[in-house]
């Protein structure tokens, strides 16, 4: 990332999806992750449409593996209404 080399990013977000599922406890670095994923409106654009199923894939695996992440705050539930929601649109979809 800090190279921009732009067409490995949804790769390491496979691989950290892989580095949650497998872990024994919740690490910062994870958490902060998926923070910013869901806060950040413009990682699920258009223009991203390409990097939204390895971001889906993460979040999927910190739902799964650290549920209680994400029901102990509202805001992250209200942010996933809204990306599912947003992802509906027929110009953000990949048919």
């Amino acid at each position: 990332m800090e190279k921009n080399v732009s067409d490995m990013i949804g790769y390491a977000f496979q691989i950290y999806a892989l580095f949650v599922a497998n872990s024994q406890g919740l690490s910062p670095n994870y958490k902060v992750l998926s923070d910013s994923i869901l806060s950040n409106k413009a990682n699920w654009d258009k223009d991203m449409r390409y990097l939204i199923p390895a971001l889906a894939n993460y979040l999927i695996a910190m739902i799964y593996k650290y549920p209680e992440n994400f029901t102990s705050d509202p805001n992250n539930m209200k942010s996933l209404q809204e990306i599912v929601s947003h992802l509906m649109h027929t110009d953000i979809r990949m048919e």
